[in-house]
Formats: C-alpha cells, sequence, structure tokens
C-alpha cells in the first residue's frame, strides 16, 4: 500500500521514517509516496512510480481535502477556486493518470472519500468547502456511471456524520438500482453498494 504526502525527503521526512517502522513491526507494506495533487506532472510521476515499484495499480483512493473557515464573502475568488483545485480537480488530475493504467489491466477500484457535507447541511463558515465537496461528490458519480456503463456493480463511500443519519445519495435517483447502506461507528465510513 502506497500513502501518498509532499515533501517525502524534506518536512515529512520523518513521516517517511514512520511508515518504515510501523511496515517492520506490523509486517505490511506500507509505502510512502510523493505527490502533489495540485501537479499533473507529479500525478503522473506518482502512478508511474507505483507501476515500476509493483507492476500494477489496483486501487485509488481520493483522500486529499482542504477545509477553510470564514464567511463567504471575505473569500476571495481565487481563494475559492484554490479550494475546488484541491478538493475537486486533484481528483482529475489523479484520475487522468490511473485510468489508463487500470483500463489496460482491465481491473482497477476508485474510492472517493467524500465528506459528511454530501449528506446535506452546510453550516455557517465552511461554504467553499461544502461546495468543492459537492463538485467532488458530483464528478465520483459521474465516474461511477461513465466507468461502469454496462457494469453490473458500482459502489460509492460516503463518511457517516454518525450511525442514526442517513446518506442522501445523488444515485437514489437512478431508477435501476438499489441501495444497501453499512452502519458503522461515527466517523468511519458508510458503503453504498449499487446493483
Amino acid at each position: 500500500m502506497f500513502s501518498s504526502l509532499r515533501e517525502t525527503t524534506g518536512r515529512n521526512a520523518s513521516v517517511v521514517a514512520d511508515y518504515a517502522k510501523f511496515s517492520k513491526e506490523h509486517g505490511v507494506d506500507l509505502r510512502a509516496l510523493e505527490l502533489d495533487v495540485s501537479s499533473e506532472d507529479s500525478a503522473m510521476a506518482a502512478v508511474r512510480e507505483i507501476v515500476t515499484q509493483v507492476g500494477r495499480l489496483d486501487v485509488v483512493v481520493h483522500n486529499a481535502g482542504h477545509m477553510t473557515f470564514g464567511p463567504l464573502e471575505a473569500y476571495t475568488p481565487e481563494q475559492i477556486a484554490s479550494e475546488y483545485d484541491i478538493n475537486v480537480v486533484s481528483t482529475q488530475r489523479i484520475n487522468r493518470a490511473a485510468l489508463p493504467i487500470m483500463r489496460k489491466q482491465r481491473s482497477g477500484l476508485l474510492i472517493w472519500n467524500s465528506s459528511s457535507s454530501a449528506a446535506g447541511g452546510t453550516p455557517p463558515y465552511l461554504g467553499p468547502y461544502f461546495a468543492a465537496k459537492a463538485g467532488m461528490d458530483a464528478l465520483a458519480v459521474a465516474y461511477a456511471k461513465e466507468l461502469t456503463a454496462g457494469a453490473s456493480r458500482r459502489a460509492l463511500l460516503c463518511r457517516a456524520r454518525s450511525p442514526k443519519e442517513p446518506i442522501i445519495s445523488p444515485t437514489r435517483a437512478h431508477r435501476r438500482t438499489k441501495r444497501l447502506s453499512m452502519r458503522m461507528k461515527p466517523g468511519r465510513f458508510m458503503g453504498l453498494a449499487i446493483k
């Protein structure tokens, strides 16, 4: 398993060392991978590195995110664009690097680690983040439909706000689907398996 982060030989070198220590202590294969999701060149290089090291790419977890706090009217358009770049556009950079490999393998899984913001409700002072996560969720749904056209199954994962709150999924509108949800501890994931 690869875990990506920026500046693996700089400010995050200690994290890389922690990964190596954890791997040794627990007998797992956890590797640090240099990746700046704001750079298409970095995304391409990271995917090439994975394929060079292990020969394939089985799963991509979209987990990058950035949240800011403040009144909406105080944000410049550039600041809001930056939220979208990290929370939405970064997934496109990774997909453009990863999907050709997965398509060639004829297998692969994209996991979109969304936010409880996808379940509805936007508290004050978090507008840019919630708007960006809604955009990411829309991309995830569009990719699910495009990549699985004719396939028998799809899956989307959304972070659960609490074990009792339902997940509101855009896929609910898909008439041919049945929804199966798994309830887990708060802060864990709720899965939506769509058949």
